[in-house]
């Protein structure tokens, strides 16, 4: 395998990854993956790991509803205002 190709690939694959990290961490934008366990900002209650989307916003973009206070969040444990 050349080297360019090589390299090719591996720009390919690990590309996105550290651009949303450098979107998430640098720019400060709310994009990525959270691979950590939020706190309900409400009650402090511990969100599960693996989710339960309970509306169309939380399905796309992350985010889970409190099951002790109904307090609805993003995937960063930000509230998120009833609409």
């Amino acid at each position: 395998m050349s080297d360019r190709l090589f390299f090719s690939l591996i720009l390919i694959v690990l590309g996105p990854p550290i651009a949303l990290l450098l979107l998430r961490y640098v720019f400060g934008f709310d994009v990525g993956i959270n691979p950590f366990r939020v706190k309900c900002p409400s009650c402090s209650a511990k969100m599960p790991y693996v989710r339960a989307p309970m509306n169309e916003r939380q399905e796309m973009w992350g985010g889970c509803t409190c099951h002790k206070c109904g307090t609805e969040m993003d995937k960063w444990g930000k509230e998120i205002a009833p609409e």
